[in-house]
C-alpha cells in the first residue's frame, strides 16, 4: 500500500494513522461513525457512506443485491438513486468496476461521456463531488466501498492518496460488522403517524409529498422517518420500507 506521507503534514499523516488503526477495532457502527467522522476532517466533504454491493446487479441487473451503513447522505437522495436505478448508468461505479483504484465523480464523467442522471440528482442534493474507492473479492464478485461527496471539489492526489490508503481498512471494518449476526427485531411498536409516513414511503413519496399529503411540516415528517428507521435498525428509507414489509407491519 503506497503512502501519502509525502502529500501531507506530519499532523496530517499522524491523524490518518490513528484513523487506520481505530478502523482495526471497530466493534458497532457507532464506532465505524465516529471513524468516518473523523475522515471528514481530513478531507472537504460533507457525506460518506459505506456499502457492500454486488458487482453484476449494480451493473446490469433491475434487483440490486446491496447493504448500505449511511453517515451522512440525504436519505432522500439515496431513496431515488436506488428507486429510479441510477447505478446502472453512474459513471463513477462503472470507473471504479474498471479500475478498482479511486475514482472521482467529476473525472469519471468526464472519462466516460459526460453528465448522467445520477450526476445531476447528486447536484440537486449539494454533491457536486466526490471519491468511491473499495475492495473487490473476485471469487464472488462482491464489494465493499466507501463513497465521500460534498459541495466542495477536490481532484487534489493529495485526497487520492488519503482514500486510496484509508479506504481498504474502513471497508474491512465494515465487512467485519456485516459478518456479526444482529439480533432479531421483535415486539416492534409504530405509532399510528408512523404507520401512516411508512405506508407513503412505500409509494416512494418524499419527506415534502408527505407533508402535503398529511398536512404536516416537512421537518415533523423527517422526525417521524428517523424513528422509524431507529426501530426498525435500518439506515436508508429503502431499508426501512424493506423491512417492514418483511416483518408483515406494512403490507404489499
Amino acid at each position: 500500500m503506497v503512502s501519502p506521507k509525502h502529500l501531507l503534514t506530519k499532523r496530517e499523516y499522524h491523524d490518518i494513522l490513528q484513523l487506520s488503526h481505530s478502523s482495526l477495532s471497530i466493534e458497532n457502527e457507532e464506532s465505524l461513525n465516529e471513524v468516518l467522522s473523523s475522515l471528514h476532517s481530513l478531507i472537504p466533504c460533507d457525506f460518506s457512506v459505506c456499502a457492500h454491493w454486488h458487482i453484476p446487479s449494480v451493473i446490469s441487473e433491475d434487483k440490486i443485491n446491496l447493504k448500505l451503513m449511511n453517515h451522512s447522505f440525504p436519505d432522500e437522495f439515496l431513496s431515488i438513486y436506488f428507486r429510479e436505478g441510477f447505478y446502472m448508468v453512474d459513471s463513477t461505479i462503472q470507473k471504479f468496476v474498471e479500475a478498482q483504484a479511486p475514482v472521482n465523480f467529476i473525472e469519471a464523467d468526464m472519462e466516460l461521456g459526460g453528465e448522467t442522471p445520477a450526476t445531476h440528482l447528486a447536484m440537486d442534493f449539494g454533491l457536486y463531488d466526490g471519491w468511491l474507492n473499495g475492495r473487490i473479492d473476485m471469487q464472488t464478485l462482491m464489494c465493499t466501498s466507501l463513497c465521500i461527496g460534498g459541495e466542495k471539489t477536490d481532484t487534489s492526489e493529495r485526497t487520492r492518496a488519503i482514500v486510496k490508503y484509508v479506504t481498504p481498512f474502513i471497508s474491512m471494518a465494515y465487512g467485519s460488522l456485516l459478518e456479526r449476526p444482529k439480533p432479531e427485531i421483535t415486539n416492534i411498536r409504530l405509532t399510528m403517524r408512523e404507520y401512516e409516513v411508512l405506508n407513503w414511503l412505500k409509494h416512494g413519496k418524499s419527506s415534502w409529498e408527505i407533508s402535503t399529503l398529511l398536512n404536516l411540516q416537512e421537518r415533523t415528517v423527517i422526525f417521524h422517518i428517523t424513528n422509524i428507521k431507529t426501530k426498525l435498525n435500518c439506515v436508508t428509507r429503502t431499508q426501512a420500507v424493506a423491512a417492514a414489509l418483511r416483518l408483515g407491519l406494512i403490507g404489499f
